[in-house]
């Protein structure tokens, strides 16, 4: 696929967000407010995955079950939503599994067997992820410069966030030394989807799976156990990003 600049800068925007960090990126200003910063950013990336990620994958099922492409695959009518399906529950069976081998250990500071598998497990899943949102900023349904815009701002503010949480659980680990892979994992994304791509079904269901990853991951981030999201943040970010992609629609 020939060289363009708009998915390598949002390749790059998503390296930039994990190796820089939301206590760098989140303006002094406004550092105090950082859970509203973060809720926003949350609202803005629900907004997005319902008001153009969604239709958009609606528009190539489409176009799919029309032409017949891939139709030796089951479920042609349902396989987008399907793969959304399975990105929903598959990143909350991640957070689950990693919750359920911390254990007793990391409560006295232990850094067991199980937790460290628990670790590996859950920040692999998420470096995966990143991986697959670096490969379909070259590799989507739609084109456009508006496209490639609205998709590195709402995923931007997503691993604004995830780096967050992860940094808020993982502490030095994290920060020291399994922050600088997910600084790779965009990048390698974009060079494979440069390298090689897939055909538009799988395309569409990539699409789905980190649809539905978006959504799981930000109820995760906005619904913690000490209710730390916000709501009004979260509401003003959806309906700004929301009133954004109808006026360029």
């Amino acid at each position: 696929m020939p060289f363009e600049w708009g998915p390598f800068a949002a390749a790059a925007v998503f390296a930039a967000v994990f190796l820089l960090g939301s206590d760098i990126l989140i303006p002094g200003p406004f550092r105090c407010h950082q859970r509203k910063v973060l809720s926003f950013g949350a609202g803005v990336t629900i907004a997005y995955v319902f008001i153009h990620l969604l239709p958009e994958l609606e528009a190539a099922r489409a176009v799919l079950v029309r032409t017949g492409e891939d139709r030796l695959l089951p479920f042609p009518a349902l396989r987008v939503y399907l793969a959304a399906l399975i990105g929903f529950m598959a990143f909350y069976g991640l957070e689950h599994l990693a919750a359920w081998t911390r254990g007793p250990e990391e409560c006295e500071g232990g850094q067991g067997d199980g937790n460290r598998r628990g670790r590996w497990i859950h920040v692999g899943g998420f470096l995966a992820y990143v991986w697959l949102a670096g490969y379909l900023a070259v590799r989507s349904l739609e084109e456009g410069a508006t496209r490639v815009i609205l998709y590195a701002a709402a995923l931007g503010l997503h691993f604004l966030s995830l780096d967050f949480t992860l940094g808020r659980e993982y502490g030095p680990w994290y920060k020291r030394s399994a922050r600088y892979a997910f600084v790779a994992a965009p990048l390698a994304g974009w060079a494979t989807g440069l390298a090689a791509g897939l055909t538009r079904s799988l395309t569409a269901a990539f699409l789905g799976f980190i649809s539905g990853g978006i959504i799981m991951n930000a109820m995760v981030s906005e619904l913690p156990k000490e209710k730390e999201g916000r709501l009004w943040p979260f509401l003003i970010g959806g309906a700004f990003y929301t009133a954004l992609l109808i006026i360029l629609s």
